[in-house]
């Protein structure tokens, strides 16, 4: 496909008299012309255009929610198909409601929440992600892409000397914001005891290092943990040690539907049991209790345990419909997290998870990271529903 220069942006595709016009006074963070509506909280929102549980998972239906650690900022997209009177009618209800003007929802140190009334409809931007993604896999490059609602646009993080080297972005309907950075599969808690749980070193024959990811249940009641797809190949054995010692053997790769499906495989064989590793070393477990998926679009945070970083917990949830390819493919409505330390290489597979007090519930597994020059970076991981979904299995409680 055709191509534009860089910076990109795409080919909007919808005439001038159809698209709201920008409201005056933008609130923090919002990129020029989009048109925005500040409001004091997400109850607020939902009162203004209708609650809509899409709010909380972040997928790109009537809703899309994404945060923002630079700007301390919730946006809460509404597509074109929801109708463009939406917008008017919405500030007409807020210059109503009591308090909702105070000029303490726009200071610099207070969290925003800001309705951004999109240019697009649900299916333009449905249709410009899959367009992308079918060009970055026919380049086989490494990208990380979302629609990202403060610029009402698709952002692509990937190297700038990539475009016009083997790969062109391609014009759609939803601008592509480039920005540069290395993006990465995320590829040291050696000598994980029996029984084997979450957040240890794991390593291939040629000790290719990973981290074990969600103790687990397979289809069948079979007991193991699942870590990245794109760490091991199906039947490799995975020890715990990278001596390779007999008695770090965690098992064998059992299951592995593809990492195009979604990027996680079962290991199983061995002894596990229901519990994370949470500390900086392999002397701090917790048990799991279930799993959670805080809402996106408000700053919560969740925690990491990987075996190159260990555990982060200051990392925020940007959005649930994150997209990344990399060699092994591409993944889709996938967590990403941006405000902390970032995962780093032999992170990949390690668990995602919330504490509650002595326990701790988790969200999903560590796929790869975004590293830009400048700026945050971000990590994404797989959401445990789809992979509880895709190999029909049941969390291991401790």
């Amino acid at each position: 496909m055709a191509a534009t220069q860089v910076p990109v942006l795409g080919n909007e595709g919808v005439s001038p008299s159809s698209v709201p016009s920008a409201s005056e006074g933008q609130p923090r963070g919002v990129g020029p012309g989009v048109d925005a509506l500040l409001v004091p909280d997400l109850a607020t929102a939902q009162t203004l255009v209708g609650a809509n549980g899409r709010v909380e998972s972040g997928n790109v239906h009537a809703y899309v929610a994404t945060y923002s650690p630079e700007s301390d900022a919730g946006y809460y997209a509404i597509t074109r198909d929801r109708g463009t009177s939406i917008a008017a009618a919405a500030r007409a209800r807020l210059s109503t409601m009591p308090g909702s003007n105070s000029s303490a929802t726009n200071t610099p140190s207070s969290r925003q929440t800001i309705l951004v009334f999109s240019k697009f409809t649900t299916a333009q931007i449905d249709e410009s992600l899959a367009t992308l993604t079918t060009n970055i896999e026919s380049a086989k490059i490494t990208a990380s892409f979302y629609y990202e609602p403060e610029n009402d646009s698709i952002r692509l993080n990937m190297r700038k000397a990539q475009v016009n080297s083997g790969f062109s972005i391609p014009i759609t309907d939803v601008p592509i914001r480039l920005v540069d950075g290395e993006v990465k599969d995320t590829t040291y808690r050696d000598n994980m005891p029996v029984p084997f749980r979450g957040g240890g070193a794991i390593y291939n024959l040629d000790r290719a290092r990973c981290t074990s990811g969600i103790p687990a249940y397979n289809s069948a009641g079979t007991r193991g943990y699942f870590t990245a797809a794109h760490c091991f190949g199906l039947s490799s054995y995975v020890w715990a040690s990278s001596s390779l010692a007999g008695g770090s053997n965690t098992g064998k790769v059992s299951h592995r539907y593809g990492t195009d499906t979604v990027d996680a495989e079962f290991v199983s064989g061995k002894t596990y049991t229901g519990r994370i590793y949470t500390g900086l070393n392999l002397s701090v477990s917790k048990p799991i209790v279930g799993s959670y998926f805080p809402a996106a679009g408000a700053g919560n945070r969740l925690c990491f345990s990987g075996s190159t970083t260990g555990v982060q917990c200051g990392n925020s949830v940007v959005t649930y419909s994150g997209n990344y390819c990399g060699a092994t493919g591409c993944n889709s409505d996938l967590l990403a997290l941006r405000g902390g330390v970032a995962a780093e290489g032999g992170d990949s597979g390690g668990p995602l998870y919330a504490n509650f007090g002595d326990t701790v519930m988790v969200s999903g597994i560590i796929r790869g990271v975004t590293d830009p020059p400048i700026g945050q970076s971000t990590t994404f991981a797989v959401d445990w529903r789809k992979i509880a979904s895709r190999y029909d299995a049941t969390l291991m409680l401790g």
